[in-house]
């Protein structure tokens, strides 16, 4: 009787633990890039903390400057994470008109292997939308 239980209160554990794992890794981020002279430029919000306007996104509190420096920034992400790269902003979220702010958009297809083989190796899964 007490090996039974003993066996149902693994079994109850198991099935915690793999759920709380899905959760913990159920965690998407959004990525957006821009050029601005010969540099490119990132942002990344965890999806949910997302900016709710443009000029957050290109804001200098969210900006990362160069492919070097996003790749540090993703190194610092967990394994089995995923980004969804941006080729826009997302719906609802508009350039403002007259203001001088950059065109969120994609790099070169070279930039985006790149980063993609970076991810790869993170064990992270980079998708672009």
């Amino acid at each position: 009787m007490l090996h039974r239980q003993i066996l149902a209160a693994l079994f109850a554990l198991m099935i915690a633990t793999v759920g709380l794992s899905r959760t913990q890794d159920s965690t998407k981020y959004e990525l957006y890039s821009w050029k601005q002279g010969n540099v490119w430029y990132y942002a990344l919000f965890e999806e949910g903390t997302r900016a709710a306007a443009y000029e957050e996104i290109v804001s200098e509190k969210s900006t990362i400057k160069g492919t070097a420096a996003l790749e540090a920034a993703l190194k610092k992400l967990p394994k089995g994470k995923e980004i969804l790269w941006m080729s826009d902003a997302p719906p609802g979220i508009e350039k403002p008109n007259g203001k001088n702010l950059p065109d969120l958009k994609l790099p070169s297809r070279q930039r985006i292997k790149r980063v993609k083989a970076y991810c790869d190796r993170l064990g992270i899964k980079l998708t672009l939308v």
